[in-house]
């Protein structure tokens, strides 16, 4: 649901929801921070996964791992170049002044 509604923000601007995810989830605005959250949300797909759980065989280690690619290759993309990451700039809805901060580490 994080991921989901961080992902809204991008396409819709919501000024209550933005501000509430920079002051919790501000480590997701930036590509290092929110390829580290996947890669965080492909070891818990792969280290909490149930034999027992899944009606489909394999779904457990084809979403961890595409979780994993998708957070490995925010971090490389981050790594690699410079000018996609600092044109990579989060929504600003919900912002009124100097006091909110729109930087992005």
């Amino acid at each position: 649901v994080i991921l989901f509604l961080y992902e809204l923000i991008w396409w819709t601007p919501i000024a209550a929801l933005n501000k509430m995810f920079r002051m919790n989830f501000g480590f997701m605005y930036g590509l290092r921070g929110k390829g580290l959250f996947l890669v965080f949300i492909a070891f818990l797909c792969l280290g909490l996964r149930d034999e027992n759980a899944s009606g489909v065989k394999g779904l457990d280690w084809a979403t961890g791992l595409a979780w994993l690619g998708a957070g490995c290759f925010n971090i490389f993309i981050w790594m690699t170049w410079s000018e996609a990451s600092a044109a990579y700039k989060p929504p600003t809805a919900g912002l009124t002044g100097p006091s909110d901060s729109n930087t992005v580490v």
